[in-house]
């Protein structure tokens, strides 16, 4: 039975830092919604291998400078426009009731891009971010946010062993990666908008030692299941 033929589909984002596993995790709840009998689609963000990706990919190569170089009201533009460019895929596999599973979306863009303020700044462009994202763009919004939740040591220990980039030349780590400090802003600023519905935590460890990526599927199929149920999407 296809579950979800006659109703409007869903939008699934998987969050995170870098290198949480989120790639791996939009596979296996992919498959899992497959074996299921729902229609899915999927996009990752950026699209490295599109216009507006290939300038990302340059800008966390470093071409432009350091973090700190670009006002951050400036380098959330190409990210938008990344999304933009998807906007009308995304609306058309709503219509179709296909439930899409996202590696990163908007919530990562401003996480990552609020982490370069902090205190009133930060909220400022916090408001700013999603008054250009859901009210200027007008893009889909999300009906749930899985937050792949991993401590900044073991991202960093996976990022070490992810394959190379085309877009960072032979560097194993980009702008943002190559710089801690930033990244724990990033943490903070994910904390906060966790605070606003739609987030589910997907806790990655137990007593510090890292979870299994079949563990961690297991929670999410859990969480996914009951939300689908919820929304009329199940048997």
């Amino acid at each position: 039975m296809d579950h979800n033929s006659s109703k409007r589909g869903i939008l699934i984002a998987i969050e995170g830092n870098d290198s949480c596993g989120k790639a791996t995790q939009q596979e296996l709840l992919l498959s899992r919604l497959k074996k299921n009998n729902y229609r899915t689609a999927d996009f990752s963000i950026p699209q490295y291998d599109k216009f507006w990706g290939k300038l990302i990919g340059r800008y966390l190569s470093g071409e432009f400078g350091k973090i700190d170089d670009i006002s951050p009201y400036l380098v959330c533009l190409p990210f938008a426009m990344d999304m933009l460019s998807l906007k009308g895929r995304i609306m058309e596999w709503l219509e179709q009731g296909r439930v899409i599973v996202a590696d990163r979306y908007i919530q990562s863009n401003i996480a990552y891009t609020a982490a370069k303020k902090k205190g009133e700044e930060r909220k400022e462009i916090i408001e700013w971010l999603n008054q250009m994202y859901y009210e200027e763009n007008n893009m889909p919004q999300e009906d749930m946010i899985l937050h792949l939740d991993m401590p900044l040591s073991i991202c960093q220990d996976l990022l070490m062993k992810k394959a190379n980039r085309r877009y960072l030349k032979g560097t194993k780590k980009d702008i943002h990666e190559r710089n801690l400090p930033y990244l724990k802003e990033v943490d903070k600023v994910y904390q906060l908008l966790k605070k606003k519905g739609k987030w589910e935590t997907i806790r990655c460890t137990c007593d510090g030692k890292l979870l299994s990526k079949q563990d961690i599927s297991d929670e999410i199929w859990n969480v996914v299941k009951k939300f689908l149920a919820d929304r009329g999407l199940q048997d």
